[in-house]
């Protein structure tokens, strides 16, 4: 590994400390969500819907030949594009990620709280059929979407002279560079895992 490679990664790391706020802002939209996913038939008709498409989805693809291998390629590509489309959506002010948190929490919380007929738990759900690709998954898309959310505070601050801060917005977007890459690969072992390990524990 290059010097100017192990540098850039060690800055990477050294911003992450910076956007704490950040990244708790995300978790708590994103596990409110679930909450509120849980509790609430307010948006029932909306869940359902993306649950029953991503059923569907999932079905179609395990009926063909390399029904696994392609199941991999669509997590992966799904949750990478996102996550990544997500980060950059949020010089829009950072709205786009929290919406996203939101509705991702929402969507998990609702199929949580609707495990009746699978013959398991809700806690077993989350044991054998969240935890254990979630690990990295979830907390992937969480830095996606309190780097998405940073980029959109720090570019209207920078608009503003008076709270502006010199250079923050700059290297928020430079970190971003070896970010991509880094969740890449968080993503990618989180599929594999996803449609290896998971459907392992799911049957035992």
């Amino acid at each position: 590994m290059s010097l100017s490679f192990r540098r850039t990664f060690a800055d990477m790391f050294r911003h992450m400390r910076e956007m704490r706020g950040y990244f708790l802002w995300a978790a708590i939209v994103f596990f409110g969500g679930i909450a509120y996913g849980a509790v609430s038939d307010t948006f029932r008709e909306f869940l359902e819907g993306q649950i029953n498409a991503l059923a569907k989805t999932a079905g179609r693809l395990s009926e063909l030949e390399n029904g696994r291998l392609l199941m991999f390629v669509f997590i992966f590509a799904n949750n990478t594009i996102k996550s990544i489309l997500v980060m950059f959506l949020g010089l829009f002010g950072g709205v786009i990620p929290l919406f996203f948190l939101l509705v991702n929490g929402m969507v998990i919380g609702y199929w949580l709280a609707n495990v009746e007929g699978t013959g398991m738990s809700a806690a077993e759900i989350v044991v054998k059929g969240l935890l254990p690709h979630g690990v990295l998954e979830i907390p992937a898309i969480v830095v996606a979407s309190a780097y998405g959310m940073g980029l959109g505070v720090r570019l209207v601050r920078s608009a503003i002279p008076k709270i502006r801060i010199p250079g923050q917005l700059e290297r928020t977007l430079a970190t971003t560079l070896p970010l991509m890459p880094f969740l890449t690969l968080v993503l990618l072992a989180a599929a594999v895992i996803e449609v290896t390990v998971t459907p392992w524990l799911l049957r035992l």
